[in-house]
């Protein structure tokens, strides 16, 4: 029979808190949250609900989704500690980018074109 100590349960931390998505407020379901270094893990439920359990210590906090940015915190863990996470929709960092894109390339074109003329 294994029979924890109290020593050894004192030293893991709970880490719990809600996902959700940062420009509606909609919670997330199925978020991937994980410790990088332990690699410990869980699934956001279908509230944006996880929760892990780790030692004390330093820990980087990882969070993945499709469609939203990959988010990392890290932290001192050192009592229980709620950690709300509130991602970014990579939709919006493409469209960004792409209309970045697009005027990089009219730019160029323009430039080219005026060589051209001269």
């Amino acid at each position: 029979m294994f029979v924890l100590s109290p020593a050894t349960e004192a030293q893991n931390i709970t880490v719990s808190g809600f996902v959700t998505d940062l420009n509606n407020g909609d919670f997330l379901e199925s978020v991937n949250v994980f410790e990088s270094v332990s690699t410990i893990g869980t699934l956001s439920d279908k509230h944006g609900f996880y929760k892990l359990m780790l030692k004390k210590g330093e820990a980087k906090i990882l969070a993945t989704h499709n469609g939203y940015s990959d988010l990392s915190k890290e932290i001192m863990l050192k009592n229980d500690t709620t950690i709300n996470l509130r991602m970014t929709p990579v939709i919006i960092l493409k469209g960004k980018q792409k209309l970045e894109e697009q005027a990089q390339h009219i730019n160029l074109q323009e430039t080219v074109q005026h060589k051209k003329r001269r």
